[in-house]
């Protein structure tokens, strides 16, 4: 059965601050065998809201709550009561929060935290809906849970592969944060989605270990959460320690950057990156070092980046959330600024599904804004995310990515505030074909205020062929590709040099563009391209070093 324990009542007192009137839903089956949402506790947590001041529209123990057919059938018969509720507050386990969530059209609340799943030894088409992580969320999220239904648990907003509503690695599996977003704009509670949510504690999930819960001790422990664990320490005073990278002077010193990208070979070979680092030397400012792209395993990202540093060309270390654990970023980002690494690129990254080890277990311990706040916290703090202090903080130049044309779309500027708000100090997006629709999302990023706390860096991506050009209009997710260009690289007699033309001729359109401060070029597998493109763009010759310490 699920083992859920209830949330301490100062939580719930807190999501409930708008709501005056509160119908409480419990359980006839888990939630009442744990003693937190059956017929005795609900009428106790309706005897404590009303001291609080709260008004009790009525209640119901639901038989059970995860029966959607039931729910309706209870909801119709409490109809009177329901109709002078604010909001509902459900004393089940996580499935039975999202049921109730799904049976009527009413602000939920969690009033349990879902622990496991357990037996009980002697006693079709179904969907996921949590994993029992141990800390419920769903107040967050319009009763709509982001670990269990995105397929990278990501806690502050989608990717950037959605697209009409469904998850990049399944058409047939929708967008949980296409979902979330969907239900909270309906219920006007958008607002909700501006606040970051911290990194997870796993401990209270069967990361933890396997767990237990004995309620026939009298003074039995509690499993704690992460918010119980929190003490009150004092504010270490903030002193950041920004790299003093190349990149960071450019984009400081107002100058107009360019980067390239590359990507890391399939072996050992150093020659291979020495070869393709040519072509970005004296010509683009800083270059990518791709991190398992596509989820294809490649040389690493930092072994790569020193080697570009050996070569003095300033690297861009890309650091993706899918491989990592807290501990093993933590680690990397200290190797990496200890070998000179100075720019760290933060991504979500690609699902394994897509790669050549589509079986491997992905990670996302941290999302892509947990993971920019805690380079941010080593860097300013001196802070491990554990709360330990760092001997000697990394000197980092924080980057992360957004995709102006991912759904859902009136979200993406609200998933950039929260990573400038997390700390990131440049943003490099994906690939522009589609200049008017950018044009459109920066004016949203301007008319928010965006432009002016942080970098952003307009990406591109030169096309050598038709062939090239259909794919990625068809079936590259969070791409915006007009049909005109694909027209244009067919009729093209010479379509390396057509595609060339295109991107120039973006590219002189995005410097146009007020709030961008550079251009991010990505010649997939063609880096021969960009010396010619850069000049072709009169990018070049690029700020020396000299002259912008001087400006």
């Amino acid at each position: 059965m699920i083992i859920t324990q209830q949330k301490p009542f100062e939580e719930i007192i807190g999501f409930l601050e708008r709501s005056n009137a509160v119908f409480i839903c419990g359980c006839s089956e888990c939630a009442t065998l744990c003693k937190t949402g059956g017929e005795e506790e609900v009428k106790q947590m309706k005897k404590r809201l009303e001291e609080t001041g709260k008004k009790g529209s009525g209640w119901v123990v639901l038989d059970p709550a995860c029966n959607i057919l039931e729910n309706k059938k209870h909801f119709r018969e409490n109809k009177a009561q329901l109709s002078k509720a604010d909001s509902i507050l459900v004393l089940a386990c996580g499935n039975g929060i999202q049921a109730v969530s799904e049976s009527i059209d009413k602000i939920v609340y969690p009033g349990v935290n879902t622990l496991f799943l357990g037996d009980i030894i002697r006693f079709g088409q179904f969907e996921e809906r949590c994993q029992f992580c141990g800390e419920c969320l769903l107040d967050k999220t319009g009763g709509i849970c982001p670990i269990s239904r995105c397929s990278k648990s990501l806690l502050n907003g989608p990717c950037g592969g959605s697209e009409n509503g469904k998850c990049e690695i399944d058409p047939d599996i929708d967008c949980a944060w296409q979902l979330i977003i969907d239900r909270l704009s309906k219920q006007e509670q958008i607002d909700r989605l501006k606040e970051i949510i911290p990194a997870k504690d796993w401990s209270t999930s069967r990361d933890g270990g396997p767990r237990k819960l004995n309620i026939r001790e009298p003074h039995h422990k509690k499993v704690a959460t992460s918010k119980e664990k929190k003490t009150e320490e004092a504010k270490t005073p903030v002193s950041s320690v920004k790299a003093n990278s190349n990149l960071r002077r450019i984009l400081d010193g107002g100058e107009f950057a360019v980067t390239g990208e590359l990507g890391p070979p399939k072996g050992a070979d150093a020659e291979i990156i020495k070869k393709k680092a040519l072509y970005f030397k004296d010509s683009v400012d800083a270059v990518n070092i791709t991190d398992n792209q596509t989820a294809i395993v490649r040389m690493s990202s930092i072994a790569a980046g020193v080697i570009l540093s050996q070569m003095d060309i300033e690297p861009v270390v890309q650091m993706v959330c899918r491989d990592r654990n807290r501990l093993a970023i933590q680690s990397d980002i200290l190797g990496a600024a200890a070998l000179g690494i100075r720019n760290v690129l933060c991504l979500s990254g690609d699902h394994q599904k897509f790669g050549n080890h589509p079986q491997a277990k992905n990670v996302y311990d941290l999302d892509v804004i947990g993971l920019i706040q805690v380079l941010k916290s080593m860097r300013d703090e001196k802070k491990f995310l554990s709360g330990d202090s760092l001997t000697v903080s990394p000197q980092l130049y924080i980057g992360a990515v957004e995709n102006p044309y991912a759904d859902p779309y009136e979200f993406r500027a609200i998933r950039l505030a929260k990573k400038i708000e997390a700390g990131c100090d440049f943003i490099q997006t994906q690939g522009v074909f589609n200049v008017k629709k950018f044009r459109d999302w920066m004016k949203i990023v301007r008319d928010s205020g965006l432009d002016g706390k942080v970098h952003i860096l307009a990406g591109v991506i030169p096309i050598k062929s038709a062939g090239m050009a259909r794919y990625m209009r068809d079936y590259v997710s969070g791409v915006s590709l007009p049909d005109e260009i694909v027209s244009r690289m067919e009729d093209a007699k010479d379509p390396k040099e057509e595609g060339t033309r295109i991107c120039v001729e973006i590219i002189e359109q995005l410097k146009e563009i007020e709030g961008i401060h550079g251009i991010h070029i990505m010649a997939v597998a063609w880096e021969n391209i960009i010396p010619v493109m850069v000049k072709q763009a009169k990018l070049w010759p690029r700020p020396g070093l000299k002259n912008i310490r001087a400006s």
